[in-house]
């Protein structure tokens, strides 16, 4: 059901309302699914990212909104989902609230994230590339820009770098102390993967190796770095030779087995230390496993981070004050849309 006022409507699944497990779950069948048609009757912006999945629709009802978003999932608006939540639906004023909120990096895992503004912008761009947006979405997502580039230029949250990368490499810097002189594998050549390499590198890893199913990808990452590429197929044997194994691709199956791993340690190696960041899982979960206690995956750091956030209470409250001050300003926009109208219907 299509509305007739134009309505911003959010229908999503995020770490906080569906948890990891299940947004990974979410995000295999995702990979699975060929894109669906779409007429362009209904302006739409899609945002699939490691912490949510959402649909950004204008003047669609709720219901159908939520249907959307399940049928870009599997395939099938009525499918099934057993074990995953219902998608959380916001419409109107607290969609853009959301929206907003979302650019300043206040829904996500590390609060103030950079990474999370460049995906809504190339999110927005493809929709309008597509034809798929209206003046609501439009006005919208021009208002979380605005937000979110405030909120980093006039808040600590913009102070040093904040990315979920960044938060896994400190979280690893915790656990190895330095990691100067020590041997890295990143396992993926795509945007996590390579701002993981860049992270530790700056850190001081000495030997720093990537591997991608494109080898002209790899060496495109290690050649920025100063790195070596390696072939897919050798990152099994990679595993002997490193301190760290870093993982962050967006294939469906993991790219590193758990028969990988127990090949190191039956040999009486060292199984490295790994950082897991796909999603779904990069890493195969193997029940017992000797290396599960060197594991950083996305549940743990945000347990960890979940632990630190107290101490950015206050920059938080004044990234909160930007995203109401511009939701206002949204709010006059609208209103004054609203009034024109009314006026040239009279």
């Amino acid at each position: 059901m299509i509305r007739t006022d134009r309505t911003v409507v959010v229908a999503g699944f995020d770490w906080r309302s569906a948890g990891h497990d299940a947004l990974a779950r979410l995000h295999a069948l995702r990979r699975r699914t060929p894109d669906l048609p779409h007429s362009g009757a209904t302006p739409i912006v899609t945002v699939a990212t490691c912490h949510r999945i959402e649909v950004y629709a204008e003047g669609l009802a709720p219901a159908a909104c939520s249907r959307l978003l399940v049928a870009q999932c599997v395939g099938d608006a009525r499918a099934p989902l057993p074990g995953i939540p219902a998608p959380r639906v916001l419409v109107g004023e607290d969609a853009v609230r959301h929206l907003l909120r979302v650019a300043a990096g206040l829904e996500s895992v590390v609060v103030g994230e950079d990474q999370v503004l460049v995906q809504l912008r190339r999110a927005y761009r493809a929709a309008s590339a597509a034809g798929l947006t209206g003046p609501s979405l439009h006005r919208a997502f021009h208002a979380a820009f605005r937000a979110g580039r405030r909120v980093r230029a006039e808040t600590a949250l913009g102070r040093g770098s904040r990315s979920i990368a960044g938060a896994a490499v400190n979280a690893l810097q915790r656990e190895l102390g330095d990691l100067g002189g020590r041997a890295a594998l990143v396992v993926g050549t795509g945007e996590t993967a390579a701002l993981l390499a860049r992270r530790l590198r700056q850190r001081g890893v000495r030997r720093l190796m990537i591997a991608g199913r494109s080898p002209a990808k790899a060496e495109a990452v290690a050649g920025r770095l100063g790195g070596e590429a390696i072939a897919w197929p050798w990152r099994a044997a990679a595993l002997r030779q490193v301190d760290v194994v870093a993982a962050a691709t967006s294939a469906p199956e993991p790219s590193i087995r758990a028969w990988m791993l127990r090949a190191v340690s039956d040999d009486g190696d060292r199984v490295p230390w790994i950082v897991d960041l796909g999603m779904p899982p990069d890493v195969e979960r193997c029940d017992g496993a000797p290396w599960a206690g060197r594991l950083i995956d996305l549940p743990g750091l945000a347990r960890r981070i979940d632990r630190e956030r107290a101490l950015e209470a206050e920059a938080a409250g004044h990234a909160h004050r930007i995203v109401e001050q511009e939701l206002a300003a949204w709010r006059a926009w609208r209103s004054h849309r609203a009034m024109r109208r009314a006026l040239w219907a009279g």
